[in-house]
Formats: C-alpha cells, structure tokens, sequence
C-alpha cells in the first residue's frame, strides 16, 4: 500500500487534520462525514536549557532527562508523519521526531608516567646485585691458588661512571568524558478525535470487508491455478523427449499430448488475461486426463519388479514362521493350514500375473500394479496377526507318581487278595486296655 511522508522542524506540540477531497465526479457514500479525524502529536524532544529542580529517588540525570525529553539538542527537531492505506481501507497514521544531540561519553585512556625513584628503593637494589655476585662461584686456578686481580679496563670504568637511573614508568588508567554527535528517533504520543462510526455503517462496513476478503481469496486461487497450469506445460513438454517416456507411449498418443501442450500454452501465453478460475481448472483438468494413465504407466515400470521381489520375500517370511506356531500358541493346525494354502495360492497369482503382464503392451494399462499387490499381501497379514495374537499353550502338569512296593508288602499283596482291614477304632478315654489291673 501506498506511503505518504511528511517533515518539518519544529518545537511545539502540533495538529493534523484528515479530510476526503469532496469530488463531485467520486462523491462519498451517503452518511460518511468527508472529516475523517484530527490527531494531536505531543511530547516533542526539548533542549536542555535550564536546570530543573525535579528529583526522583531511583533515577539518575541521564534517566531523568530521557523520561521528560530533554535532551542537549544541535538543531530543531524534525517531525515526520507517515500515512498509510492499511488492507481494510482504513488510514493508518504514525509520528516520529528526528534529533540530533551532544552526549557525554565516558571512555579510558591507557597513561605513562615517570615516577622519581626514592633512595631506600636504589639501596635495596644495589644489595641484591652484591649479594648475587657474592653468591655465585668464584674460579679456581691450577693448584687451587686464587686468581690474580686482572687490571681494570676503559670499558670498566666507564661503566662505573654511568648514572644510575632516577626514574621509574609506571602505567595506569584514566576516563576521559567526550562529547559525541548522536541522531535518534523518538516516537511521539499522538491523541485521536475521531468519533464511533453509526451502528449502520459498522454493518455496512462488515459487509463490504467481507465481499473484498471473497475477492481477494479468489483472486489469489486463480493466480495459483495458473502457475501450476504453466508449470505443467513446461515439465511435460521436457518429457516427451526422455526415453522412458517414449516406452510406456505409442506415436498418436505422444502427438496428441503435444498438440494439447502447444494448444493450451498458446491460450495461456495470448488470451488467458482476465479468465477466471473455472476456466483455468478445465483447461488444466484436460491435460491430466492425458497425462494420469501415462504417469501411472511410468510409475509401475519403474516400481512394480521391486514390489514383487519385496512381497515374495515377505510372504515366504510369513509361511515359515506360522509353520510351528501350533506348538507355542494355542492355535488349531486347521487354520494354520488354511493360512498355508492362501500363501502358496497369493504367489501363484502373482506369478500369474506377471506373465500376463509381459503380453500387455507397453502403451496400455498393466495387468498387474502396486495397489493389487499390497492389497492382497494386507489381507494375509491381517490373518496371520491374528494367528500370532493366539494365547500361549498352558504347560502340562506332570503326572503323580507312586513309590515303588517294599518286599514285605509285595509278598502280602497278592493279586485278587481282598483289601486290609481297616485300622480299629482309638479307645475312649478312661478305658482300660488291661483289664481290672489297677496300682495299689
């Protein structure tokens, strides 16, 4: 959408007022006022010129002076209004002020200076170089006499009649406070007068928006439709030369889609400025007609030696593994059987199938596909699912076994000879089992 600008320097507060142009030619619809709204933009940025006697616990000086806009301005403030036509019709206005302002900058600066060196520091100095020297071995010459004193050079003296250095360099750290040019934007607070719209107008306006929003969906449907349909020219006009189109095509079917491609690519290229999205869909419907079997043709000669080599496999897989299933679940060997048979009568078929499908013709449908094959290898593998969700076979509970007869009893016991009598009945208390007999 459209963006008008405008700037102007100034100080003060100040008020724009939006009105429609009354265009006798264009009038507004009757009820809409041609003011539309008067918008009062305050908070302008302020040079800081005097001091003010404002304190604020929590807030420094720079935090003071950004909260009421003062700032050490260069130049006036320029204000900018932008205006904008938002999606809805409705006018879109926003304020900024552009300064330019001097700011306090703290920075630290790295400095060198040289420090005289006190006395007792050269003493203690001068006492550790003698006591190194003093420290370190001393050379011995040949029948451990001491070594004469060699006699003292130039270069010697010279060196003792150097001065020692008095000053030291010492680094340290100061800041230093720079005034720096900045440029800033600052948002201005803007207060609005415009008037609620009347209850019929609101409808009205509802109404309009949503005829426009079915406009522009429409709109951008049809612009879509329209692509695709280009792209579909073009990428099947770059497979009519490729060889494994040229397989699965007979020479009238490949002129007829040629004839359809360069038919419909000139009416979209000439005369499709203006057409509407029904007529697009049916010009793009004609091509797929043409173009689904041929695609679909591809597809199979591409995939189909890879599904039946895959399902072979699977179900030789499936018929192995249900062959002992009887002795794990409880599952009727029937049913396994049956199981069985659907599985050596699927490979049949397919094997059927396949040299029916080498007589086809490589221009026509495929006796055999994909969809056929996993259709009838889902079929299998839902029964045999079933089979595996069997329970599992209870273990059997061994049998009692009775020890073995002792030689007593096996004498005793003789085949035919009637059962022994049963154990006599425990006597009752009090009885006495020896008669009158009784302690004196």
């Amino acid at each position: 959408m459209p963006t008008k600008k405008l700037s102007f320097p100034t100080t003060e507060e100040f008020t724009l007022s939006l009105e429609y142009i009354d265009d006798p030619e264009n009038p507004l619809p009757i009820g809409i006022p041609t003011h539309i709204d008067t918008i009062t933009f305050t908070k302008i940025p302020r040079n800081k010129t005097q001091k003010l006697d404002i304190d604020i616990k929590g807030y420094d000086q720079r935090q003071m002076d950004a909260l009421l806009g003062l700032y050490n301005l260069t130049a006036k403030p320029k204000a900018i209004v932008k205006l904008k036509l938002g999606n809805s019709g409705l006018i879109e206005v926003s304020g900024v002020a552009e300064i330019h302002y001097m700011e306090q900058v703290e920075t630290k600066v790295k400095v060198i200076e040289e420090v005289p060196i006190e006395q007792n520091e050269t003493k203690e100095e001068e006492t550790e170089e003698e006591g190194e020297t003093e420290g370190g071995a001393e050379p011995e010459t040949e029948g451990g006499e001491e070594p004469a004193d060699e006699p003292e050079t130039e270069e010697d003296n010279e060196t003792k009649t150097e001065a020692k250095p008095t000053v030291k360099k010492v680094e340290r750290w100061d800041t230093k406070i720079e005034w720096v040019k900045k440029r800033k934007e600052v948002v201005l607070t803007q207060t609005s007068k415009r008037g609620a719209l009347p209850t019929h107008l609101k409808i009205k306006s509802k109404d309009i928006l949503a005829v426009q929003d079915q406009i522009e969906e429409s709109r951008v449907k049809t612009l879509k439709i329209k692509n695709d349909l280009e792209s579909l020219i073009y990428e099947s006009k770059q497979k009519l030369s490729q060889s494994n189109f040229i397989q699965v095509t007979n020479e009238s079917q490949r002129e007829e889609l040629s004839t359809l491609l360069s038919e419909t690519g000139e009416w979209l290229e000439y005369e499709s400025e203006g057409a509407t999205y029904l007529i697009l869909n049916e010009k793009t419907q004609n091509l797929t007609t043409l173009l689904t079997p041929i695609n679909h043709r591809l597809f199979e000669k591409t995939n189909l030696p890879i599904a039946v080599e895959k399902i072979r496999e699977t179900l030789a897989d499936m018929r192995d593994s249900i062959q002992n299933l009887s002795s794990i679940l409880q599952v009727h060997e029937d049913n396994i059987t049956d199981l069985t048979k659907k599985i050596n009568s699927t490979l049949e078929w397919v094997t059927e199938k396949l040299a029916e499908n080498e007589l086809v013709p490589a221009h026509e449908a495929p006796s055999l596909t994909t969809t056929m094959l996993k259709r009838k290898v889902d079929n299998l593998t839902i029964k045999a699912k079933k089979l595996f969700q069997s329970p599992k076979k209870k273990p059997e509970k061994p049998k009692p076994t009775t020890p073995p007869p002792s030689e007593g009893e096996s004498k005793s016991e003789e085949p035919g000879a009637p059962p022994p009598p049963e154990a006599e009945k425990a006597e009752e208390p009090g009885s006495n089992p020896e008669g009158d007999k009784t302690d004196l």
